[in-house]
């Protein structure tokens, strides 16, 4: 029985969705996290070859049937990182047919627009990219929050929200919503709390609190979300400038992905404000598909060619 195979392989989580040449539902679930900068070569292809056994052994799937893989995943931000990632598949874990490796922001861009436009994205992290008058892909943000970057992404946000909760102990911000909500997520009890998780490195998620602020009123949190809604903004407008696409196509399509924009009414609407200030006619759009199912409509097109 011949299939194809579409993956979405993220910094937190691997889905996989197998499908039938005339499209029928064959298989689909979630695996091991599998990130090639997460793992040596030998455990990432051990993650991935026990992900795709499990997928297959679902609707009893033989590796030699595969027609097609495609997978988006992060990371993929050189050459060396696609042709890596690329070999993981095709001569690690048993599969024969072509595989098709790109990055996760280009699977979520040719996802709701079909390749054409330019997306931005607010998950995790943030990036923008789209493709130039050449085809080429261009890109712009994604470099690692652990240095710089990441702007107006999630991890951005949880930053920010504690830079706010450490201004409220210096005595310079009001207590309100935003800071209860900081508190009653981190558990944090005073100054040393806070130095002690900034020293470890290890931040939790506070983009929903943030979010339920905003809801409540604060002033803080809705102004917080709109700077985040102001640097993915930034991103739009560096990735027209690259792409050019505004010359090309004045109404031309923004797709916009991740849940850390797509899931805040604030940071979203603003968001589109700002994109329609910068360019009146463009078209802001919203996912109808998920990544994986995307990843897999792509497979089963390349299949027929």
């Amino acid at each position: 029985m011949n299939y194809c195979i579409g993956i979405d392989s993220g910094g937190t989580h691997y889905r996989m969705r197998a499908l039938s040449p005339d499209g029928a539902l064959l298989g689909e679930m979630e695996g091991q996290v599998a990130s090639h900068y997460r793992f040596r070569r030998e455990e990432s292809a051990r993650r991935i070859r026990e992900n795709l056994a499990a997928l297959l052994d679902s609707f009893g799937g033989k590796p030699e049937d595969c027609l097609y893989i495609v997978c988006g995943s992060t990371g993929i931000d050189s050459p060396e990182d696609e042709t890596e990632v690329t070999a993981i598949y095709s001569e690690d874990i048993g599969f024969s047919c072509p595989v098709k490796i790109i990055n996760d922001a280009e699977l979520a861009l040719r996802t709701v627009t079909g390749g054409d436009g330019v997306l931005v994205l607010s998950g995790t992290g943030s990036i923008a990219c789209g493709f130039d008058e050449n085809g080429e892909l261009v890109r712009t943000g994604g470099w690692p929050n652990g240095m710089f970057g990441d702007e107006g992404s999630g991890q951005w946000i949880d930053k920010s929200a504690l830079n706010y909760l450490g201004r409220w102990y210096d005595g310079l911000v009001p207590e309100g919503e935003l800071i209860h909500e900081i508190l009653k997520i981190t558990g944090i009890n005073g100054r040393k709390d806070l130095c002690d998780m900034a020293i470890s490195g290890k931040i939790p998620q506070l983009g929903a609190g943030v979010d339920r602020a905003a809801a409540a009123g604060d002033e803080a949190a809705v102004g917080l979300l709109k700077r985040a809604a102001a640097e993915v903004a930034g991103l739009l407008k560096d990735i027209v400038t690259l792409s050019g696409i505004d010359r090309r196509q004045p109404d031309f399509k923004v797709a916009v992905w991740g849940s850390t924009i797509l899931k805040s009414p604030v940071y979203f609407e603003t968001f589109c404000t700002l994109a329609h200030e910068l360019y009146p006619a463009c078209q802001v759009m919203r996912p109808s598909l998920t990544a994986v199912e995307g990843a897999a409509e792509m497979a089963l097109k390349l299949c027929a060619i």
